[in-house]
């Protein structure tokens, strides 16, 4: 799923993004960075214990969490929605074209003699 979600990013943010997740993607960049967040105790122990199960730092179980929501955000903003009746139209359009209008195809012709 990293590297499906890396390329998405990619894609998205024309940046390449780093597959790895977790402590190792963390370390191997250098941090210039901070953020700080306000939380209540059970939220941090939440993130404690699930960090502590998963063998990471805090910071790193965090921040790895983050980057997973941030490029799941990113690729779900470049989905597109249609609804059923807009699903069939679409549909239609793909499996039956309509012609081409006389207009059309005449600036297609005088676009093949401009461009050769």
């Amino acid at each position: 799923m990293a590297t499906k979600a890396a390329s998405k990013a990619k894609k998205i943010t024309g940046k390449s993004v780093k597959s790895t997740t977790g402590a190792a993607a963390n370390r191997r960049q250098a941090r210039t960075s901070r953020f700080e967040a306000r939380l209540t105790e059970e939220i941090k122990l939440l993130f404690q214990q699930a960090a502590s199960l998963r063998g990471e730092t805090l910071t790193d179980f965090v921040l790895a969490a983050g980057r997973e929501k941030a490029l799941e955000t990113l690729q779900e903003a470049q989905l597109v929605r249609l609804t059923a009746e807009d699903q069939e139209r679409f549909a239609e359009a793909l499996l039956n074209p309509w012609e081409p209008s006389e207009r059309l195809r005449t600036a297609a012709d005088r676009y093949r003699r401009m461009t050769g």
